[in-house]
C-alpha cells in the first residue's frame, strides 16, 4: 500500500490529519517542500512499512513582458506595395520581451498550440489577415520552465497618390524661370488619404530620407 503525507511524523504515525488525500492533484503549500510517502507490506505479519522523502520544488516562469506591436509599410514582398505583406525582422523585439536576460530563449509560432514555429526568424512575411498575430514562447534554459505572449505585426499600406497634372506657370522674366505655388496640389494629392502628412522636395533621394 502506498499513502502520501505532508509531515514525516505523520507519515510514520498514519495521521489522517496529515494524509495527503488526493495525490494527483496535490497543490504544494511553498516553493519547496518536502511530502514522506509511507510504503506498506500489507502481506506482512507486522505490516511492516518505509518512509520515502520527496522533494518538490516550484519554479518561477520566465519573466517576460508583453511586447508593443511592429508596424512596417508595404514594400515589395509578394510583387507588389499594394498587397499588405511585408518582411519582418521579429528577432528586434527579443530583447524588449526579455528585458534583456540571456537566460530565456525565445520561439515564435504561426499557431496559438505552437506547432508552426517560425524559423527565419530575421525575414518572416506575414502569411495571414493584417495585422496579424504571432505567439512568442519563453523558455527558462535554467529550468525548461515555459510561458506564452504574443507579438503582433502590422503593414500599413503606402498612401494613394493620384497621377498629378504638370503645373504651368507664364515665364514673366523670359529666362526660363517661375514662381509655383505647391500648396494648390495638396488637396489633389491627398484626395481620400486620412493622417497623411505632405513635404515638397527637389529630388526623389531627397523626398526618401
Amino acid at each position: 500500500d502506498i499513502a502520501y503525507y505532508n509531515n514525516e511524523n505523520g507519515a510514520i504515525e498514519e495521521n489522517p490529519g496529515n494524509l495527503i488525500a488526493t495525490p494527483t492533484g496535490y497543490e504544494s503549500q511553498s516553493d519547496e517542500q518536502t511530502v514522506y510517502i509511507r510504503v506498506t507490506d500489507p502481506t506482512s505479519p507486522r505490516e511492516c512499512f518505509n518512509i520515502v522523502p520527496v522533494e518538490l520544488r516550484v519554479d518561477p516562469l520566465p519573466d517576460i513582458i508583453n511586447p508593443e506591436r511592429i508596424s512596417v509599410c508595404d514594400d515589395e514582398t509578394g510583387g507588389s506595395t499594394t498587397n499588405e505583406q511585408a518582411t519582418f525582422d521579429l528577432t528586434s523585439k527579443i530583447e524588449e520581451i526579455t528585458q534583456g536576460d540571456q537566460t530565456i530563449l525565445i520561439n515564435f509560432y504561426e499557431d496559438e498550440a505552437l506547432e508552426n514555429q517560425i524559423t527565419d526568424t530575421e525575414n518572416f512575411v506575414n502569411t495571414q489577415a493584417n495585422p496579424q498575430v504571432v505567439y512568442v514562447e519563453a523558455v527558462d534554459l535554467d529550468t525548461d520552465c515555459t510561458k506564452t505572449t504574443t507579438l503582433t505585426i502590422e503593414v500599413i499600406p503606402e498612401p494613394t497618390i493620384p497621377e498629378l497634372d504638370p503645373l504651368v506657370e507664364c515665364d514673366p522674366g523670359n529666362n526660363g524661370f517661375a514662381e509655383f505655388d505647391l500648396g494648390t496640389e495638396i488637396e489633389n494629392i491627398i484626395s481620400n488619404e486620412v493622417d497623411v502628412e505632405i513635404s515638397f522636395h527637389e529630388t526623389e533621394q531627397e523626398a526618401f530620407f
